[in-house]
């Protein structure tokens, strides 16, 4: 184990006993990489102490199945948990504002996720890959879904996108072919390219008159109504 300045740089696996890693009182950043690739580590505790996790820090730690996360945490870096395979949940501090480029990525078996309720932005690829997962609830004060935020979310049934998103970006919802229904509020004026193709149970979507709609943006099974209007086919632009 390697500590600088507060900061856990290194662990390696002879660090961890019987699957578990106790982080030092004295360590107020995980630093990246500081984990990576350990399949020794399947607990683990984040103490009040732990203000930051940093890009990578547990990148595919494949074997880690329950992260317990204390409130003091306000900053989680790209990749910090991509390709933990056996991660089942996750319950993210209210004090995290966004959720960046590929965090949770490729987390195969991620079921059950706490969003903060102060999230702002969910960065491109967040919970791309998530298979297992079936629901999520994003908080009122969400403004951004970056591209493939869920694409692949295989088992996504249900989604209420927040009043104050503006637009659904490319690919934010690809091939959740499991997806049925999704409700889009007023404030989404634009809607991407692909952004919910491959979601083959969606057989009808509402959105707001004024939306712009991407060619490909959904299925051709998918019937597009406009609040006021309805259509059949999308409106181009």
């Amino acid at each position: 184990m390697k500590i600088e300045d507060n900061e856990l740089k290194k662990v390696i696996s002879t660090d961890i006993k019987d699957g578990i890693f106790e982080i030092p009182k004295n360590v107020t950043y995980i630093g990246m990489k500081a984990f990576s690739g350990l399949s020794e580590l399947i607990n683990i505790t984040i103490p009040e102490n732990v203000i930051s996790i940093d890009a990578g820090a547990f990148i595919r730690c494949i074997y880690l199945k329950n992260i317990a996360m204390h409130e003091g945490v306000t900053y989680i870096g790209e990749y910090a948990f991509s390709g933990c395979k056996s991660l089942r949940n996750i319950s993210i501090p209210d004090g995290v504002t966004v959720i960046q480029d590929c965090t949770f990525t490729s987390c195969e078996m991620l079921d059950n996720v706490k969003l903060p309720k102060n999230l702002v932005s969910i960065k491109p690829n967040a919970f791309a890959g998530c298979s297992n997962l079936e629901q999520i609830e994003l908080p009122t004060s969400v403004r951004e879904l970056g591209t493939s935020a869920f694409s692949a979310c295989s088992k996504l049934k249900r989604i209420v996108v927040p009043d104050g998103v503006t637009k659904i970006d490319r690919m934010t919802f690809f091939c959740c072919e499991g997806l049925e229904s999704i409700t889009i509020p007023d404030s989404v004026k634009e809607i991407d390219k692909l952004a919910f193709t491959g979601c083959h149970k969606l057989t009808s979507i509402e959105i707001p008159t004024d939306c712009k709609v991407a060619d490909n943006a959904f299925d051709k099974n998918t019937d597009v109504i406009r609040r006021k209007n309805t259509i059949n086919k999308m409106h181009m632009f």
